[in-house]
C-alpha cells in the first residue's frame, strides 16, 4: 500500500505538489519568495518516523540550484531565522496536515525551470486510524 504522506498547496489535500511552481521569479527579483505549503498523511491515517525521532524535511538538489537558496520553517516569521539549506523538524508522529513555509532566494536563480530539486523526508511508516 503506497504512503499518502505528501506535500500539498492546500490543507484540504486537493492540490498535491507534484511540481513546485513559484510565482514572481524573474531576473529583477531582489526579495525572496515565500510559499505556504502543507505536509501530512491522508485523512484517517497516521504517519510516524521509523526510528521514533522527529520527521525531518530537507531540500535535495541534483541540479544547478543549491539547497542553500531554500529556507524551511513552521511559521512565516520563523523564515527570517531559518538556516539556509537546513532541515525542518516535524513531530515524530502526525495525524493531520501541518503548515510549513518555504522561502526561495531568487537572486541565486535564473529565470526558467529548474529540475532536480526535491523536498524529502526521513523514513516514515503509515497506519490507518
Amino acid at each position: 500500500m503506497p504512503l499518502t504522506f505528501a506535500l500539498y498547496y492546500d490543507a484540504a489535500r486537493t492540490q498535491p505538489v507534484t511540481q513546485l511552481a513559484l510565482a514572481g521569479i524573474n531576473d529583477a527579483q531582489a526579495s525572496p519568495i515565500q510559499q505556504r505549503l502543507f505536509v501530512g498523511p491522508a485523512a484517517g491515517k497516521r504517519v510516524m518516523s521509523t526510528d521514533g525521532q522527529p520527521i525531518h524535511l530537507s531540500v535535495v538538489s541534483t541540479s544547478d540550484v543549491q539547497p542553500g537558496v531554500f529556507r524551511l520553517a513552521l511559521t512565516q516569521p520563523d523564515l527570517a531565522g531559518a538556516v539556509p539549506g537546513a532541515d525542518l523538524s516535524l513531530d515524530a508522529q502526525m495525524d493531520g496536515m501541518v503548515q510549513i513555509w518555504l522561502q526561495v532566494d531568487c537572486s541565486q536563480l535564473t529565470t526558467g525551470s529548474h529540475a532536480g530539486v526535491t523536498l524529502t523526508s526521513t523514513e516514515v511508516k503509515e497506519v490507518t486510524l
